[in-house]
């Protein structure tokens, strides 16, 4: 199966689901929106350990559906959240929330500096 299939799957689902999350405000908090979409991608990630290395393209796509779910419900909630903790003040909302991604990168990369390299 070609690759850009699968990647289509996972940012198509992400997309609709985003769509679809405004429906979500009022009756569920940014928050918990939030919690929810890191626990979907916490499951589609455990769900496709192992596929890639086995060949087993079609074992991914369950893994893509739910880590797409889980995206879109995080790409709706993220600028409510930067706008929600500004204040009155929608730049400083944002700057809060580029801080936090910042960090989160920096972070990423350490630890996979740290990591040490898998040898055949």
């Amino acid at each position: 199966m070609n690759i850009a299939w699968l990647v289509f799957l996972w940012s198509g689902v992400s997309f609709v689901v985003a769509l679809q999350a405004r429906r979500l405000v009022g009756r569920v908090s940014a928050r918990h929106q939030l919690a929810v979409g890191f626990v979907l991608h916490a499951v589609a990630a455990l769900t496709m350990l192992g596929a890639v290395g086995a060949g087993s393209w079609p074992r991914l796509v369950p893994g893509l559906v739910v880590s797409g779910v889980g995206s879109g419900l995080l790409n709706a909630a993220l600028p409510l959240l930067a706008v929600s903790t500004s204040s009155g003040d929608p730049g400083r909302g944002t700057d809060v929330a580029m801080a936090v991604s910042a960090g989160f990168a920096v972070l990423a990369a350490v630890s996979v500096l740290l990591l040490r390299e898998r040898r055949s």
